[in-house]
C-alpha cells in the first residue's frame, strides 16, 4: 500500500520525479517478497544468513533485475490511463 501511496504522488506527466519514485516502488515490493523468503529458509533449513542469502537471493536478481527493467517504463506509459480510470472526478 505504501507502493501504491507512492506511485500515486508522482505527477502523471513527470517523467523525472516519477521515475525515481516507480523505480523504488518496485523494488521494495521485490524486497517484500525476498524478506519472507530468506528468514524462511534460514529458519527452516538451519542455514546462517548469509547462505539463506546466496540460495534464496542472489540467484533470482539477474531475473528480476530483467522484471524491473520491463515493468518501470510500462508503468510509467500506462499510469495516465490506468489514472482516468480510477480518477473519481473522471
Amino acid at each position: 500500500m505504501v507502493a501504491g501511496f507512492a506511485v500515486q504522488k508522482a505527477d502523471e506527466d513527470d517523467w523525472k520525479r516519477a521515475f525515481p519514485i516507480v523505480l523504488s516502488a518496485t523494488i521494495a515490493g521485490f524486497l517484500a517478497i525476498y524478506f519472507p523468503g530468506v528468514i524462511f529458509m534460514k529458519k527452516n533449513l538451519n542455514l546462517t544468513f548469509g547462505e539463506a542469502i546466496s540460495r534464496g537471493f542472489v540467484p533470482f536478481l539477474i531475473a528480476d533485475a530483467i522484471k524491473i527493467a520491463a515493468v518501470v517504463p510500462i508503468t510509467l506509459k500506462l499510469r495516465p490511463i490506468i489514472r482516468r480510470y480510477l480518477s473519481p472526478d473522471a
